[in-house]
């Protein structure tokens, strides 16, 4: 009896230093009061099998898994109303000494699991109630355990970001019909006069000239493949637009399969009136782009279309352009002016809206002469008749080209009257 009641004493001891080990490293230390007597030496009490030491899961404590680790211990999480955290362990002895190594047993698992946890995180008097961490293996073998409520799992693949509408792509873009074309070029039709076929007709001393031909002079939209040339490859197909022009597209035949010598790319106004940029084998050294064009070329009547190469010399282009108009009303040759599709020189260089269209129209009026408006006409086309480039589109697009061509091929009527 007195070597049981040592084994008991010891028992007490060793739990009471256990959770005193405990509570130092997950809180502030609570001394739980030692036995301050041996057991009774009366007969055994039997204890019934429902009271196996037992420590419910939420004493447990446990470490919360957070970016910065606390650990909280407490009986009643529900109620405790400091950060203070308690651990309550109860261990009930028996008389028997396999109930004695069973609680020891327990209280050893316990007090391991508990001290790994707490060693592996900071001291802390935080108030929030951890979720439960599992029991080591030896006393979940002995212990009977509470169900746990699983955690919820958010799926890898879960998407916290509201759902976003499917991607159908760039609408494709509404067809340009021939009627469409007709309807535009309405807009921009010239008015021309008998003073304008006179010019047309006239004959200048020394000069010969052939009303059947026609000459063009402007820059990368005016070039033979994008414009002329068009008409004899089969490009353009007048028949789709206006059967009826035929006989003035067959009447200047010879003018659609020239290569013009003043219709480049990068083309300006001041290249047009400068002796350097013309062909040299063809023109001399002292004629120009434009005076070759219309005196090498017999031309009758010349389309004058150039202005988006000006962007940046924009200022000087009204000087430019009367030169021109000068040269060619000596030489009676019939000067017919087309506005330009773009805004470049705004866009570019500064200058006011539209400022070369409107220098053109000023001009058309100032010398009678008989004016397309091609910037107008082609406001009733997809992107303005223009390719897509960006914030500085100037390439005419296919129905671009086409309504450049109708308008063309209607001036040339008009003017046959």
């Amino acid at each position: 009896m007195r070597n049981r009641s040592k084994y008991l004493a010891h028992v007490y001891r060793w739990a009471a230093l256990g959770c005193t080990a405990i509570l130092a490293a997950c809180g502030p230390a609570i001394t739980p009061p030692l036995p301050t007597a041996a057991p009774p030496t009366s007969a055994p009490t039997t204890v019934p099998p429902t009271a196996i030491p037992t420590i419910a899961p939420t004493e447990i404590p446990t470490a919360t898994p957070s970016p910065a680790p606390t650990a909280t211990q407490t009986a009643e999480p529900t109620t405790a109303p400091s950060p203070t955290a308690t651990v309550v362990v109860t261990v009930s002895v028996t008389t028997s000494v396999s109930t004695t190594k069973m609680a020891v047993a327990t209280a050893t698992a316990r007090a391991t699991s508990v001290s790994s946890v707490a060693s592996a995180t900071v001291a802390s008097t935080a108030t929030r109630a951890p979720a439960p961490t599992a029991p080591s293996a030896t006393a979940a073998a002995q212990v009977p355990q509470a169900a746990a409520t699983p955690a919820a799992v958010t799926p890898a693949t879960a998407s916290t970001q509201p759902a976003q509408p499917i991607e159908q792509g760039t609408p494709t873009p509404q067809p340009v019909t021939p009627g469409m074309v007709v309807a535009a070029a309405n807009a921009g039709q010239p008015n021309v006069t008998a003073r304008h076929r006179q010019i047309w007709l006239g004959m200048t001393q020394g000069a010969v000239k052939d009303t059947s031909l026609f000459g063009v002079v402007g820059d990368c939209n005016s070039i033979p493949p994008v414009y002329l040339q068009r008409v004899g490859n089969g490009a353009f197909n007048i028949d789709k637009f206006i059967p009826a022009l035929r006989t003035t597209q067959n009447y200047f035949g010879k003018s659609f399969s020239r290569v013009s010598v003043a219709a480049n790319g990068g083309f300006t106004s001041a290249a047009m009136n400068d002796p350097v940029w013309a062909d040299g084998a063809l023109c001399g050294t002292q004629r120009t782009p434009f005076e070759c064009e219309i005196l090498q070329g017999r031309a009758s009547i010349v389309f004058i279309q150039v202005g988006t190469g000006d962007q940046y010399v924009w200022k000087t282009y009204e000087a430019n352009l009367r030169r021109m108009l000068d040269t060619a009303l000596k030489n009676s040759v019939l000067p017919v002016l087309f506005t330009k599709a773009d805004n470049l020189e705004t866009l570019q260089g500064g200058a006011p809206p539209d400022y070369i269209n409107n220098v053109i129209r000023k001009l058309a009026r100032e010398y009678d002469v008989p004016l397309v408006d091609f910037y107008a006409a082609s406001r009733l086309l997809p992107n303005n008749g223009l390719i897509d480039e960006g914030n500085l589109d100037f390439h005419l697009s296919e129905a671009g080209m086409d309504l450049h061509m109708l308008l063309t091929l209607q001036t040339l009527e008009r003017i046959r009257g």
